[in-house]
């Protein structure tokens, strides 16, 4: 009598090679997730520069500004503020309405107050916040219609810089820069 062998796998291979696809998976994954924030960073600096162009659009076109309460209209501009946690979280386009290139009204969270008007707040994805801006604490790009005249505010300085960065990994970062004359560089 001849005897067959029963040819297949152990429990042990098994646990091996089970434990091989599982290993595999979570780095697979753990890449995935770590890209998937990068690209988030790279699409809130992205759309930071498109709403910094979008203010100087609305000035290069001289748009009227229809909401009211504005009695000097000068321009719009662009608002960053990092003095507290919600500021951070969020950025405005702004009207002139007070004659001055600085923003006097209220921010974003809600606070502050004076002569100037929000036209848009405007978010971030979860997970992205300001790290810093510079001039620091509070960070305006105004257009003076009609060339536009571009003032970054406070002081007169050449550029103005943003960084943003994810709350959750702060080592990583994107920084938007203006100069005076309306350049928007990412890096």
């Amino acid at each position: 009598m001849s005897q067959t062998k029963n040819q297949g796998f152990t429990v042990i291979e098994l646990l091996v090679a089970i434990g091989i696809i599982v290993l595999i998976s979570g780095i697979v994954l753990a890449s995935v997730r770590k890209g998937e924030q990068s690209l988030t960073l790279d699409r809130a600096a992205h759309k930071v520069a498109r709403d910094i162009r979008k203010a100087a659009d609305l000035s290069l076109r001289a748009e009227p500004y229809t909401g009211g309460g504005c009695a000097g209209f000068s321009g719009y501009g662009i608002h960053f503020d990092t003095q507290n946690a919600d500021t951070k979280k969020c950025y405005l386009v702004y009207v002139e309405c007070g004659g001055s290139p600085g923003y006097q009204g209220q921010r974003c969270d809600g606070g502050g107050g004076g002569v100037d008007r929000q036209k848009e707040v405007l978010g971030f994805e979860k997970g992205v916040r300001i790290r810093e801006v510079n001039p620091s604490p509070q960070f305006n790009v105004f257009f003076l219609p009609p060339d536009p005249t571009i003032f970054i505010e406070p002081g007169a300085v050449a550029e103005g810089t943003i960084t943003l960065e994810l709350e959750n990994d702060p080592s990583q970062t994107k920084t938007i820069t203006v100069n005076k004359s309306g350049m928007v560089d990412l890096q």
